[in-house]
């Protein structure tokens, strides 16, 4: 069968010079559009409303982020939200809980085999920011994700016929929002359905009341952490609606210990939003950094504050070694917040395990055997021709030929190879070393290590630049013709550009292991489609809510073909679905279900 649309086969690579030079135009073009925001339109104050639950019934919803990259990968995911659920049978329950976290971070009171017989897909997806990479389009949007949604949705025979479709609501993030949300709209906010669930939001923000006391915002930072004044209008309204005794989920684009940790501002800016509504959210749900963290923090008043990060919906896979136990540590010199509760954030667990992170750190073979390295070589040794011909090709005379080779390159190389020389150190000192951690000197080791990469890359070149002029006098002489010194030049060029690959991949592999460096630059030269995972959550009748995170360690290749061709599904392959040691249980309600308030919102 035809699948309606071309999958796309390949993760994004971001070492494609044309693709990062088109969407470093979009981001640009972007932050002149962060106005569209405050052109809001009314929408009711909860967009989906799931009170009328009955009292004795199980309520269940799903969570997914960062999603939308190569068609394997993101299809798994979205194969299992698909279907009509899971069975316990089907799901292998073994921890995989870090050893350096210490005990097993199990549900408390829950034995690690007393699994719900069946973990049914949830009433609404709610889906966490950057559905597509690397940036959004009308096409992209099909390709990556509603196609996807809609080859996954598995109809259920036993529902009532006039029962209400799923629903599916989505905050955009930074991926979302390069280029502009019009492709975002029509996807999410013009009432289409989207992978058999029925759409009902009209603004990038939105409220949802669930079931047995609990309610779900979902937030729009745009691409400079503010909440603009519709925001503020709207989740104003809907708090007057909301009973006092409500109990509150936040969806935010990036995590909270995250902007605590490198964005301050942001931070200030999240906590003066909720603390001016008068709400205390007990759970965070966040994607944008692609690995299971759960993080627990005392909020006011004491209250727990669990804060979940789940960005494994198809995007590569970010390490987990370099995240801080403690943020902030005490020794790390962030400030405090102005407005926000300065209680530090606990890391609880992660997924996959620190010892698997470190396996997984990209190399200089991830770039220099890459697909986007052709494109790669050719931009850094066209980068070079006019330098190299400089000190290659020219002074090929008598007089220079009488002189020594140090003397000619010693020429050549001041002040024009001093100077590029330094310049490029100077970039990977300040401009590209930055340190994953907050900890203390962190900042100073990253510009030391930066330091060392950049005397590193100046050699490769300058060395490079002095083979080069050996090898024209070698080759085509004092009267050698000019197109024999050229082709000399691009094929040093093309070799010094393949040198100074290996130097940098060899850089940013030391550096993520070693130093806590490079995060995004080391693991997404890598394009793994591997360990990916979504969150299940179950609100039991008295409130009580339970995180269930559901990982695939090997996501499969061939779902396109076993589509088109009723072949196997999940494909050879792909892993069976792991319930991985990174979740979490709140407490019941402090009201019985029958004091809960159960009237129809206005």
């Amino acid at each position: 069968m035809s699948l309606g649309f071309r999958p796309k086969r390949h993760m994004t690579r971001w070492y494609e010079p044309l693709a990062m030079f088109r969407l470093l135009l979009r981001i640009w073009s972007t932050r002149q559009l962060t106005a569209q925001r405050d052109q809001a339109k009314d929408q009711p104050s909860a967009v989906f409303d799931h009170g009328d639950t009955p009292e004795d019934e199980d309520y269940w919803f799903d969570y997914v982020a960062d999603l939308g990259d190569a068609f394997d990968p993101t299809m798994c995911v979205a194969w299992h939200l698909g279907r009509i659920g899971m069975a316990r049978d089907d799901i292998d329950p073994r921890t995989r809980l870090d050893p350096e976290f210490g005990a097993p971070n199990l549900l408390p009171g829950l034995p690690e085999t007393e699994l719900p017989e069946f973990l049914p897909r949830g009433r609404l997806l709610l889906m966490g920011g950057d559905q597509v990479y690397p940036s959004g389009s009308d096409r992209r949007y099909r390709r990556q994700v509603s196609g996807p949604y809609e080859l996954s949705w598995q109809r259920d025979p036993e529902a009532a016929q006039d029962r209400p479709l799923d629903g599916v609501l989505a905050i955009p993030a930074n991926h979302d929002w390069y280029g502009g949300l019009g492709p975002f709209h029509r996807t999410f906010c013009s009432g289409r359905t989207f992978g058999g669930r029925q759409t009902a939001q009209t603004n990038p923000w939105w409220s949802a009341r669930l079931a047995h006391g609990w309610w779900v915002w979902g937030v729009d930072t745009a691409l400079d952490g503010e909440i603009n004044d519709a925001q503020f209008d709207y989740f104003r309204t809907v708090k007057q609606q909301m009973p006092s005794e409500v109990r509150l989920i936040v969806c935010v684009p990036v995590p909270p210990w995250r902007l605590r940790e490198r964005y301050i501002d942001r931070f200030d800016h999240l906590a003066r939003f909720l603390l001016s509504l008068g709400v205390e959210p007990e759970i965070y749900l966040s994607g944008d950094y692609h690995v299971a963290a759960l993080h627990r923090r005392e909020g006011p008043d004491a209250v727990p504050e669990w804060h979940l990060t789940t960005g494994g919906g198809g995007a590569f896979q970010h390490p987990v070694h370099n995240l801080d136990r403690r943020i902030p540590n005490g020794r790390d010199g962030l400030p405090d917040p102005q407005v926000g509760d300065p209680a530090p954030f606990h890391l609880i667990g992660t997924w996959p395990s620190n010892a698997e992170s470190r396996e997984g750190t990209g190399g200089w073979w991830h770039i220099l055997f890459d697909r986007a390295a052709p494109s790669l070589i050719a931009t850094l040794a066209a980068i070079q021709l006019p330098l190299l011909w400089l000190v290659g090709a020219a002074d090929r005379d008598a007089e220079a030929a009488a002189r020594p080779f140090g003397q000619v390159l010693a020429d050549q190389f001041w002040p024009t190879g001093f100077i590029a020389g330094a310049v490029l150190t100077t970039i990977a000192t300040l401009a590209l070393a930055r340190s994953a951690s907050a900890g203390p000197g962190a900042t100073a080791w990253a510009r030391l290590v930066g330091f060392g990469h950049g005397l590193a890359q100046s050699a490769t070149y300058l060395g490079g630049w002095a083979l080069t002029n050996l090898a024209v006098r070698r080759t085509t002489g004092i009267d050698g013709s000019t197109t024999s010194a050229w082709l000399t030049v691009v094929v040093m060029a093309a070799l010094v550009a393949v040198a100074s690959i290996i130097v940098l991949g060899s850089y940013l592999r030391l550096a993520n292991r070693q130093f806590r460096m490079h995060d995004n630059e080391s693991y997404s030269a890598r394009h793994s489609g591997d360990n990916r995972h979504f969150a299940r959550f179950h609100i039991a009748p008295d409130g009580t809510l339970s995180c269930y995170l559901i990982a695939f360690r090997r996501t499969g290749e061939g779902w396109a073909k076993a589509l088109r061709t009723g072949g196997q599904l999940p494909p050879a392959g792909t892993s069976s679905p792991e319930l991985i040691d990174v979740r979490f249980r709140t407490g019941p309600n402090p009201l019985a279900p029958e004091q809960l308030p159960s009237a129809p919102l206005h």
